[in-house]
């Protein structure tokens, strides 16, 4: 689906995609780090479905294939898993100019250039969206001290790939929440 980059649309986009049913977790900093650490066991622990495949032929430089081969090694990962991820990120890249790809304790995930993580974004629209559904954009872009074209472009982002986003956001809710069972700690109202 594209959306257009007018004001209507970037509601629908903000209303439609970031405010599921479930509502929004609050943001606690002061969790980062051991949230962090339990969302890396939970994605690790987790059962991913298979995609579908297809094959095809494709030639590369020598340099490439060896520079495949030996990132393969330090990964651990085929050949074959390194070119996809790699060949799909380098097309949302495409898509998305000024998204990002990093590596991290709890895996790969889309981030703004210079900025924070797509789902980090997106979770404050669904907080922005519930407690004032007038322009979420707008009030997350003055907290953040993001441009509104950077929580646009999340929100755009999102907007194609709302699966790879709300299994960040659930994760790191449920890691939050695990954190504070064993802390003792209640949830925020």
């Amino acid at each position: 689906m594209i959306w257009s980059q007018n004001e209507a649309d970037w509601h629908a986009v903000t209303l439609q995609h970031a405010v599921p049913a479930g509502g929004c977790p609050v943001h606690e900093p002061l969790f980062t780090l051991q949230c962090i650490v339990l969302h890396w066991i939970t994605r690790t622990n987790s059962v991913q479905t298979p995609k579908r495949t297809k094959t095809f032929s494709a030639r590369f430089s020598s340099e490439v294939v060896d520079k495949l081969g030996a990132q393969s090694g330090r990964l651990g990962q085929s050949r074959a898993r390194i070119a996809e991820r790699l060949i799909d990120e380098g097309l949302r890249l495409e898509e998305f100019p000024g998204v990002v790809f990093r590596s991290g304790p709890t895996g790969r995930r889309a981030g703004l250039a210079g900025g924070p993580d797509v789902w980090e974004i997106v979770r404050d629209l669904r907080l922005a969206a519930k407690e004032d559904g007038n322009d979420p954009i707008a009030a997350v872009s003055h907290i953040t001290g993001l441009d509104r074209t950077a929580v646009e472009l999340a929100a755009s982002y999102y907007a194609a790939y709302p699966e790879e986003i709300d299994e960040r956001i659930a994760a790191d809710r449920e890691a939050a929440d695990r954190l504070r069972r064993a802390l003792g700690v209640a949830a925020a109202a």
